[in-house]
Formats: structure tokens, C-alpha cells, sequence
């Protein structure tokens, strides 16, 4: 009478396999994620130097002229603060949270450019975006490094 019972247990064969096969899932899902994260990482760049760009144009609407902010340099190790230069809340610009890249604006007359240089993947090897205030298009060094 007892046989007749069912088993109210796995074995450890079955739950071995169970794992064997979420093993491979996730090894096939974590490097589309990562393609997936990076992308999104870089659109961090796009709408930051796109979003400084616009602020220039409206500082030379009001006062006629373009505002340098920010100096070239390196970018965060991971992710840091942005910048507390007050030129930057002069330009009426500012970000909440942390952010990749490292930005600054050059100028020079009627015209003016938007950086940022990021390294996503700590390899040393930098990407690079540079706005032109002229056209407000954007060439990119190395996107995903």
C-alpha cells in the first residue's frame, strides 16, 4: 500500500539538470544585456552634450554669447557627480545623479563645441563625442570602445 503513494520530492538528477538549463539561459542572455546596457549607457552622452548645446544657443539668444564651461579631461572611473563648476549653473544646465562621461564646452567667437569623453569599459581605450554648435551634429570617436 505504501508504493502506491506519490513522491512528494525531486531528485537530485532532476534538480541538477533544472540548473544545467538555467546555467545555459542566462549564459546566452548576460552578453545581449550587456550589449543592451551599453547602448543605453552611451545615449547618456548623446542627450547630455545635445542638452548642453541647447543651452548655449538660448545663453547666446540672451546675452549674445557662448559660454565655455567645463575643462578637457579624463572620465569618471565608473560614474561621479557632475560637474560643480558654476558656469554650468550660469548656462542653467545641470543633472541629477551620477553620470559616465566627463563634458565640457569650448568656444570661440559665434561658434562653440560640446565634449565628452567616456571609458565604459575601464580598457583605457576613450570614446569620444563632439557637438558642433554650428550644425548641432555629432561625430563620435570609438562609440562602444
Amino acid at each position: 500500500m505504501r508504493r502506491a503513494r506519490l513522491r512528494s520530492a525531486f531528485t537530485l538528477v532532476e534538480l541538477a539538470f533544472v540548473m544545467a538549463i538555467l546555467a545555459v539561459l542566462v549564459a546566452a542572455a548576460v552578453p545581449s544585456y550587456q550589449s543592451v546596457l551599453r547602448h543605453a549607457q552611451v545615449a547618456e552622452a548623446y542627450t547630455m552634450v545635445q542638452g548642453i548645446a541647447h543651452a548655449e544657443k538660448r545663453i547666446f539668444r540672451d546675452q549674445g554669447r557662448f559660454l565655455p564651461c567645463g575643462e578637457p579631461g579624463q572620465p569618471p572611473a565608473r560614474t561621479a557627480p557632475f560637474s560643480d563648476d558654476p558656469c554650468w549653473r550660469e548656462l542653467g544646465f545641470s543633472v541629477s545623479g551620477d553620470v559616465r562621461y566627463h563634458y565640457w564646452v569650448e568656444s570661440a567667437g559665434d561658434e562653440f563645441r560640446v565634449f565628452a569623453v567616456g571609458d565604459l569599459d575601464h580598457d583605457g581605450k576613450l570614446s569620444r563625442l563632439e557637438l558642433s554648435g554650428l550644425t548641432l551634429a555629432v561625430r563620435v570617436e570609438d562609440e562602444l570602445e
